[in-house]
């Protein structure tokens, strides 16, 4: 093949010259206006098989001289601008190609070095041992195939210098460790890798025993294990296939490897190559993946929430303790099983968010009721979320769940409660409220019934304030009973007051109200609660009852005869003619005495049976 390449840049060196007097010679025979100079190009095409890019632009530097020299040797003719015009079109054309030319090449080599580059980074992370011994190999085969084919000696010590520059070139580039010892395991070759694994120079390492970059404690070991490798009939043993040996390094720090071991054997010399590579980072990210799961296994395992890890078959891949007590599943073994194998009851709707949630979307419910296969009922808060793989696909889902059954039931039981009280209080005869301490009472909370009593909404009290409690309290009474309930809230004690109120077609109403405040942690005032009744009615009641009273007292007072009232044999009261009738001065005489004091004993059965039979109603009261 070399010779092929030689010979044709011989003939390309003798044609270019060759061609170019050849046309100047043309050119120089041809009438002006016929553009022979474009067949300059041919010999600069040729100039792409020399070996420098900067032949183009001296050739093309040439043809432009000869091309104008050209112009002016020739006799002149009626042709002569059409000749320029040919020559300066020729020449941008020559200078154009030229150009291109030395970009095509630049290309072509930089192309070519990216594949050399490319094969020198796949050599690099061949297999070293193969790499070594397909050397080995190649220079042992070159030597006898030379020999075969009688190819001299001078030329075979060529190729065996080739093979060896292109395996130190291996070795010295190499990103791993290699370290050659002869049969007595001293070093014959270290490489750069080497030098910066051990901190040892190759000068300082060659001939010095491999037990130096050994801890003491596994030199013997490993002296013995490289001698019983030799006899085992074996010739290589992969990476990692003796797991982890410590090497040492020239500072004295120990540090974790792997090896690669083969042997050779070179005119009854044993040789042995280890390949060491240094795994000090894996082994530091492995310990620091080892405490990541286990702090991340923890989280999962104490997680005070209800935690799932799920692959993409939905088969468990983790699980907290709260997932198995809030799912009654203690006492499990729930990794590896599929969810749907643990909850057959699931509803065909979580099964579609399931799909969503390995589609990549994220999906939560605040409430949903969940049915177990054994009929009980179960509210959850729930969050489906996917989990994503170093590449960036989706691995799995991740659920959180909370059981809020027992909030789920709080709250209806509140909302009962909220339910009966409040048909309790649109029930009462009044209102109940919520209000501020100032004198508009500016209410905060209302309930229905105050529409009843003042004839004002809530919505004018809450909404709109165009009304206020204090417009409604009668003017007379406003003051007064602003001042008890200051006096209650002073002392921190529930207040009542009876007071007048004006409602919105001007009557008047009494009302009763109690109340209290509301204080706050710091002990100030935040509002005051309390009901408001309408006693309108009652105050009425009292009022003409207080005038019955009245004129029963004065009907009993001018009365003719004798009237006591008695309760329990003892008077209560006594009229004026009764007072005279039994000898008394004034009524206190006889008030508190019995009835039998005022009588002869020869009168106390009587008097006894007419009481008796008053009391049972079967007397007849004169009228």
């Amino acid at each position: 093949m070399k010779d092929v390449d030689s010979l044709v840049m011989r003939v390309v060196h003798w044609t270019i010259p060759l061609l170019t007097i050849g046309i100047f010679a043309v050119d120089l025979l041809t009438p002006v206006g016929i553009a022979v100079s474009i067949l300059y190009v041919v010999p600069l095409l040729l100039t792409v098989f020399r070996s420098k890019e900067q032949e183009s632009l001296y050739f093309c530097g040439l043809a432009t001289g000869l091309l104008w020299l050209g112009l002016f040797l020739k006799p002149p003719g009626s042709s002569l601008l059409y000749g320029v015009l040919n020559r300066t079109l020729g020449t941008l054309v020559l200078w154009i190609l030229a150009l291109g030319l030395i970009r095509f090449r630049r290309l072509q080599h930089e192309s070519v070095q990216a594949e050399r580059d490319l094969m020198s980074e796949r050599v690099e992370r061949a297999h070293a041992e193969g790499l070594m011994m397909e050397a080995q190999q190649a220079r042992y085969y070159a030597d006898r195939e030379a020999v075969r084919a009688g190819v001299g000696r001078k030329e075979a010590e060529g190729q065996l210098l080739v093979a060896q520059l292109r395996l130190e070139s291996i070795i010295e580039s190499a990103m791993d460790a290699i370290i050659t010892v002869d049969e007595d395991q001293r070093v014959v070759l270290f490489n750069h890798a080497a030098e910066q694994m051990f901190g040892c120079s190759t000068q300082a390492a060659i001939g010095q025993p491999l037990d130096r970059f050994l801890p003491t404690r596994f030199r013997d070991a490993h002296r013995h294990h490289v001698q019983g490798f030799g006899q085992s009939g074996v010739t290589s043993r992969k990476m990692g296939h003796l797991g982890t040996v410590m090497g040492l390094r020239s500072t004295g720090e120990e540090f974790p490897i792997e090896a690669a071991i083969s042997h050779i054997a070179v005119e009854h010399q044993k040789y042995y190559t280890v390949i060491l590579r240094d795994i000090t980072e894996r082994k530091q990210a492995e310990i620091v993946l080892k405490e990541t799961t286990e702090r991340w296994q923890l989280l999962m395992q104490y997680a005070p929430a209800a935690l799932a890890m799920l692959d993409r078959d939905l088969r468990y891949l983790a699980v907290s303790q709260r997932w198995m007590s809030d799912y009654r599943l203690e006492g499990q073994s729930l990794i590896g099983k599929s969810h749907y194998e643990v909850f057959p009851e699931i509803p065909e709707r979580w099964k579609i968010v399931h799909q969503r949630g390995l589609a990549g979307e994220v999906v939560r419910c605040e409430e949903d009721r969940f049915v177990r296969q054994d009929g009980t009922e179960q509210w959850l808060q729930w969050e489906v979320r996917p989990w994503y793989t170093i590449g960036g696909a989706v691995g799995g889902l991740v659920f959180f769940t909370e059981d809020i059954t027992e909030r789920k039931r709080g709250e209806e039981a509140l909302h009962e409660s909220q339910r009966q009280l409040t048909t309790l209080i649109s029930n009462i005869p009044g209102f109940v409220y919520r209000c501020r301490n100032d004198r508009d009472w500016t209410f905060e909370y209302l309930s229905e019934g105050v529409s009843d009593l003042t004839g004002y909404t809530v919505q004018e009290y809450l909404v709109q304030r165009s009304i206020s409690y204090g417009d409604n309290t009668h003017p007379g009474d406003r003051e007064r009973v602003w001042q008890e309930i200051q006096a209650a809230v002073a002392q921190r004690r529930p207040y009542e007051t009876t007071y007048r109120i004006l409602t919105r077609a001007g009557e008047v109403k009494s009302v009763w109200e109690r109340g209290e405040g509301i204080y706050a942690m710091d002990g100030g005032l935040n509002y005051l609660e309390g009901f408001v009744t309408d006693i309108t009615e009652r105050k009425r009641a009292e009022h003409l009852l207080r005038q019955s009273e009245e004129r029963y007292r004065r009907l009993i007072a001018i009365s003719p005869y004798a009237i006591l009232v008695n309760r329990g044999d003892r008077i209560l009261f006594a009229n004026d003619q009764a007072i005279k009738l039994f000898g008394a001065v004034k009524a206190d005489e006889i008030l508190g005495r019995s009835v039998m004091d005022l009588f002869h004993p020869d009168y106390h059965p009587a008097i006894r049976e007419r009481i008796h039979e008053l009391v049972e109603g079967r007397a007849q009261v004169p009228t």
